[in-house]
């Protein structure tokens, strides 16, 4: 786990803040990502210096995403090597009134995280799949490019 350059969005409380603590507790470095709980996220972050790292991550905003995964490989010296995807969009312990599964974004989050940390990986060859972009895309059920268009995984 020692060379694992992880980023786990709502990563500073609840069930993230366990995922994270389970990365870090093993030796990864941990992009400990936050919407509204920074100071959560920054306790937590300090917990493990050197290997954690508060950051700002609203995953229905593709820039956050982008500057959080730039944000750890920059931190840490590695590219991304594992996204967990935890953070709930708009979240709150009332289950009457959250929206159905069918109404939230989701996809649109894991498409951005594969956007942009898989052409990374594959640039410096810590990519290993047989899946190529738009087979991959599939698999993760995302939109596939249309036919002739580049894929951007």
């Amino acid at each position: 786990m020692a060379d694992q350059v992880v980023v786990v969005s709502g990563g500073g409380r609840g069930l993230g803040a366990a995922i994270s603590r389970a990365f870090l507790g093993q030796g990864a470095c941990v992009a400990i990502g936050y919407h509204r709980s920074r100071d959560a996220a920054e306790v937590l972050a300090a917990e493990y210096p050197g290997r954690g790292f508060a950051v700002p991550l609203d995953v229905t905003a593709p820039d956050q995403i982008r500057q959080g995964v730039d944000g750890a490989a920059e931190r840490f010296g590695e590219p991304v090597t594992t996204v967990v995807n935890n953070a709930l969009v708009d979240f709150a312990f009332d289950g009457d009134a959250q929206p159905r599964a069918d109404e939230l974004d989701l996809p649109r989050a894991l498409s951005d995280f594969v956007d942009h940390v898989v052409p990374e990986l594959q640039r410096r060859g810590r990519f290993r799949t047989s899946y190529d972009g738009h087979t991959l895309r599939s698999h993760l059920g995302l939109s596939v490019p249309a036919v002739g268009a580049p894929a951007r995984c």
